[in-house]
């Protein structure tokens, strides 16, 4: 239960992640009746909880978040939950999903976003490859799940340059399609999934 509550909260998850001083960008939370908070833009709006990259917002100025924000006054799950804000990390087309079960790295894949389209949800038609992280995104995502105390996780990294990535968040429902079987040495078969959380 705590493996869900915590990566669908990417809030409590940056928390975490602050702790060890590996969060990529500070977070801030959007209410219903209360002010706006200072947010660096450009910057994203997102639901508090999974979306599938569903009402995920760029927005590249004030007034953009500003008219953003009205909008989703009428959404119930804003009006529940309320949305979440975080400073752009500029996009390169692509990301990598790390899957860390028990503290090793089970699979990982790199997502290619769909043309014309900034964000590589699988569900908004961005491709999933196999990929083998480097070192440095390995370790960035065995740490990332050790300071969150989570089992089974796919830690979703954003590339900022040569040789580096950023957390963007931390995923608890994580799919194990063939495109992510694999470790850092050798292909994962399912077993490995439950012998790393033995």
């Amino acid at each position: 239960m705590r493996v869900a509550l915590v990566a669908q909260r990417p809030n409590q998850t940056n928390l975490a992640l602050a702790a060890r001083s590996w969060n990529g960008r500070p977070i801030e939370l959007i209410e219903r009746q209360r002010e706006l908070p200072d947010i660096d833009v450009p910057a994203v709006v997102k639901p508090r909880f999974g979306s599938w990259g569903r009402e995920v917002t760029l927005c590249r100025d004030r007034r953009e978040l500003e008219r953003t924000v009205e909008r989703l006054v009428f959404r119930p799950w804003f009006r529940t939950g309320g949305a979440i804000a975080q400073e752009l990390i500029p996009p390169l087309g692509h990301d990598l999903r790390v899957i860390v079960a028990g503290g090793t790295v089970v699979g990982a894949g790199r997502r290619d976003a769909a043309p014309g389209e900034w964000r590589t949800n699988v569900a908004l038609g961005a491709t999933v490859s196999g990929a083998s992280p480097s070192p440095v995104a390995v370790a960035l995502a065995r740490a990332a799940t050790e300071a969150s105390r989570l089992e089974l996780v796919g830690v979703d990294l954003l590339p900022t340059g040569p040789g580096g990535f950023c957390i963007l968040e931390l995923n608890g429902a994580v799919d194990f399609r063939p495109a992510l079987a694999g470790t850092e040495l050798e292909p994962a078969e399912p077993a490995s999934v439950a012998g790393a959380l033995a």
